[in-house]
């Protein structure tokens, strides 16, 4: 049964590796099932629905590298400029070489590899937050 709170919300995932965005959404889909999950591998791509649909996003999970050195803040400026009140989630190999500006822009800071339970509870609580 749809929760009416989350009915057309969605859950954004964007990473560069295709591997790691399949995993995710095999990770989270049977937990999430009233949310839609959206994923993304190229930057552009991920800038284009954000810019059509940051309303309907209450969860954005970014990896902080992506395609072309781009970085995942980037599209993180973008959300919040435009007024979203997703909840993000930042995933990386390390948190080491990132600004600590550039942390405080992230609700939750996880390091991969990243186990379901994790991921999930994550999402969970800040899904909780934005409805």
């Amino acid at each position: 049964m749809e929760n009416a709170n989350v009915a057309n919300r969605c859950l954004l995932i964007v990473d560069d590796a295709k591997e790691n965005t399949d995993l995710y959404r095999l990770m989270l889909k049977d937990d999430l099932p009233d949310l839609e999950i959206r994923c993304f591998n190229v930057f552009s791509a991920a800038e284009d629905f954000i810019l059509a649909e940051h309303d309907r996003i209450a969860v954005a999970l970014f990896d902080y590298i992506l395609d072309d050195g781009r970085l995942g803040y980037e599209l993180v400026e973008r959300l919040k400029a435009l007024g979203s009140s997703a909840s993000i989630i930042l995933i990386s190999g390390t948190l080491d070489a990132i600004p600590e500006e550039k942390k405080a822009m992230f609700d939750i800071l996880l390091v991969k590899p990243v186990g379901s339970a994790e991921l999930l509870q994550s999402i969970k609580e800040r899904v909780k937050m934005t409805v």
